[in-house]
Order: structure tokens, then sequence, then C-alpha cells
């Protein structure tokens, strides 16, 4: 086997490193442009991320009227859970044709990354339903009456 030329060697080393850092700065660049969107099962919320999962936008739609807090900022998590799975996801498909989709590297950037898509429970959100006779349950005031009357009698001078 002929033995190559060691400056024909040097020289096409350095032409590959140069193709290599020239594809690995369009790849970081691509990276840094990519993010992740989300909308919750019923459009009550939507969600992006940016690269490493910051947080770069959240949307409420009109539907969140009728959400309790503690169920919303449940919702609001969820969505923002999928919003980084699916920038996770992005983030694979511009590394994987600089790994192959099978190699050593792209199985563990996608056990860092790929983490399963949380199931977003069944959207249950309503407003609340009263009974008439519960007394709890928040009463118009009549016309006329004082707000500031606790009893609904009126005032006492008529």
């Amino acid at each position: 086997m002929a033995m190559e030329d060691p400056e024909a060697w040097v020289e096409r080393y350095a032409r590959e490193a140069e193709e290599r850092l020239t594809r690995m700065q369009g790849v970081k660049e691509q990276l840094g442009n990519t993010s992740g969107t989300a909308q919750s099962t019923n459009g009550e919320v939507s969600v992006t991320v940016g690269p490493g999962g910051n947080l770069l936008n959240i949307e409420f739609s009109s539907k969140v009227k009728n959400i309790a807090p503690t169920e919303l900022a449940q919702l609001v998590l969820r969505t923002a859970q999928t919003a980084h799975h699916n920038a996770g996801q992005e983030m694979l498909a511009v590394m994987r044709p600089e790994f192959g989709q099978n190699s050593e590297a792209m199985s563990f950037l996608e056990s860092q990354v790929a983490a399963p898509a949380p199931q977003e429970e069944p959207n249950t959100f309503a407003p609340r339903q009263w009974d008439e006779d519960d007394p709890q349950r928040p009463r118009r005031p009549r016309p006329g009456a004082d707000p500031d009357d606790d009893e609904g009698f009126g005032p006492i001078m008529r």
C-alpha cells in the first residue's frame, strides 16, 4: 500500500476540519433558533419555550375564565412540559444528521433530551354548579337593595 504524501495528508486533514467546523457552526445557529410550542387540549393555554427550555411566551384564551386558579396552574405546567419536550425533539432533529440515527452519541442525546411528553389529563374544567338550596351559593342582590345589608331585609327605616 502506497503511503500518502505527508503534505497532502495535512492539507486534506485541514480541509476536512474546516468543513466540520463550518457545519458545526451551522448546527450551533440552528440549535439557538429551536423552540417548542404546545397548546392545551381544549385551547385554553398556549406555551412556547426556547432552547434550554426558557419560557418565551404564554397565551391564555377566554376559556380560562371558567378555570379555578389551581387547575389553571396545573394546565400551564403540563402545557409547558409538552412545549419543552417539543423543543427537545426539534433539537434532536437538528443533531441527527451530524451524529447519525443509530449512533451512540445520538442515543445519549435522546436519553437526555427526549423525555416523553406528559399525558394531559382530560380537561374537566367547568364553572362550579350550585344547587338552589346551597347556603353558600352566591346570591344576586335584589334591585334597589342596600349592598351593606347582609340580611337581605332592606333598610330598617322606610
